[in-house]
Parts: C-alpha cells; structure tokens; sequence
C-alpha cells in the first residue's frame, strides 16, 4: 500500500530521462515543502511542487533487484505522510537545472492537478497469481482434447513433438480465457472500494499470473477486506 499513484503522468520523453553516472536520480514529485524522507535526498522545488532526488555515485545507476527495493522503499515512506507521484525506476537526468526545467516546469500545472486528486487517498496493488495444479485442471476439465493430450503424456504411450505443441497452445489458450474472466471478477470486486483502478492482464506467455491491478482508495476506508476474491484457484 501506498500513497504513489499508479495512475500518473507519464514521465516526459523531453530531456530523455536515463541512466548515466552523474546527475540527479528522480524518485518522484511531491508537493512543494515535503520533508526529505532520508537525509541523502533532495528535494529540487519549482512553484508547488518538488523533485525527490539524490545524486547517483561514480558508477552507473544498477538495476538490481536490491536497488529496486531501495527505490519502492524511499517512495512508500514518502508516501506514509504525503501524496507522490512515482517515477519509473531509474530515472536519471542529467543536473538539476534539467529536473527543475525540463521536469517541474513545463509539467507543473499537471503535477499539481495530480497531487491534488490523490490527498487523503492511498494506492493498493494486488498481484495475482493462480495455483498452477488448480487451474490447469480446470483448463483440462474445459478442453477434452488438452485432457486427451495430457493423458498420453504421462501413460507412456507417448506423444509427438507436434501433440506437445498442440497441447501448449490449447492450455496457453484455456488459460487466457479464465484469467480475462478473473480479472474482471477482481477489479469487480475491489472497485467498490475505490475512487479510481487499473487492471493490467499479462499475455498468455506470462504463465500464471492472473493480473496487476492498483486501486485508489479514501485512507478513511482502509479496512480488513477478505472473501472476496480468496479461493478462485489463486492468491
């Protein structure tokens, strides 16, 4: 859970935010007068609004998964006390003077509009996967053939490479036609709590996650939900 809006600004193509050795590394925009979470941060104002910042050591920004939990760490304790408008991880322009005029300024009016919408509202977001038995299973019980498939392979009477290929392609298929059912049924369920959501449905090449969603929820409305979605096949 967080306060940094999955639902933001897209970060400016101008001034070609990247990884470079030197410069300024963006966590996020936050209202002007914010508190540095950390003392290595920086907060670079313009207007009402301000840049989240530190300055990137002599090597190339990593893209670890250490360094990436370092990101979503310094962003959800921001996010703890006020609204931030998330960056994609590791973002580096070039000096400071870029983040205030090629950053704050010219997008300042929708980082405060943004910033605004999300006050007293905090982010949540689900990631589903299914219990891989349990749903092919159910892909199984859906498709005689793959079921048919599926028994060959494992009596020993044998299966050639064209049957596996086969087999792949209906469980791939069966199993994207449950998961768009799913996600429905999960952005269906949670949507009642929120003010806004987003549910991204990965392509069948993704195995068996179910979806990525996040919802903008009232923080006086954060409360212990359960039921709803456990028990259908995943988690």
């Amino acid at each position: 859970m967080s306060n940094a809006a999955a639902l933001r600004p897209t970060a400016p193509r101008r001034g070609q935010a990247r990884l470079v050795r030197d410069g300024c590394y963006v966590y996020g925009v936050v209202p002007a007068g914010t508190p540095a979470p950390v003392p290595e941060a920086t907060l670079l104002t313009r207007g009402e609004v301000a840049a989240l910042v530190t300055q990137p050591s002599a090597r190339p920004v990593s893209r670890t998964r250490r360094a990436l939990l370092t990101h979503v760490e310094l962003l959800d304790r921001t996010s703890a006390t006020t609204p931030v408008l998330p960056m994609r991880f590791g973002t580096v322009l070039p000096s400071e003077h870029a983040v205030e005029e090629e950053l704050l300024a010219p997008y300042h009016d929708a980082f405060v509009a943004a910033l605004a919408a999300l006050a007293g509202r905090a982010q949540f977001t689900v990631r589903a996967r299914y219990l891989s038995d349990a749903v092919l299973r159910e892909v199984l019980e859906r498709e005689p053939q793959a079921q048919r498939l599926h028994e060959r392979l494992h009596d020993g009477s044998g299966c050639d490479l064209a049957d596996r290929v086969r087999f792949g392609e209906i469980v791939a298929h069966g199993l994207m036609a449950i998961r768009e059912v799913d996600a429905a049924f999960l952005e269906g369920t949670l949507r009642r709590y929120a003010v806004l959501s987003v549910v991204r449905v990965p392509p069948a090449v993704e195995g068996y996650r179910v979806a990525d969603a996040a919802f903008l929820v009232e923080r006086e409305r954060r409360v212990a939900r359960g039921g709803g979605v456990a028990g259908r096949r995943g988690a």
